[in-house]
């Protein structure tokens, strides 16, 4: 794995009555993420099994300038951070992270 791919961990919280609806909102601007922007190598889901509010993105970017330029910039984010947030309890928390790919 490159030196200067980063992990970004994105922690959100869904409103009670709305999990399909925030969840369906993360799906959406994954395939949105993944489809336009070279830069984000790899996107997984993952919903709390215990508290199905709680829904964490793992992603896989090229560098932490990436995410935060040009990927926070873009206008799919600026549109679904305007237009999804009903469906969420507050803004997300975000770490980045430097991984070890452990292979078999």
């Amino acid at each position: 794995m490159e030196a200067n791919i980063v992990t970004v961990l994105i922690r959100t919280k869904t409103l009670p009555d709305s999990i399909e609806q925030g969840k369906q909102a993360l799906l959406g601007l994954a395939q949105m993420v993944r489809t336009v922007e070279p830069d984000c190598l790899a996107i997984e889901l993952a919903q709390d099994l215990d508290d199905p509010t709680n829904i964490t993105m793992i992603e896989k970017w090229s560098s932490r300038d990436a995410y935060e330029g040009p990927h926070m910039q873009s206008s799919h984010m600026k549109s679904f951070i305007e237009k999804s947030s009903r469906h969420f309890s507050g803004p997300p928390d975000i770490s980045f992270c430097n991984g070890t790919q452990i292979n078999d």
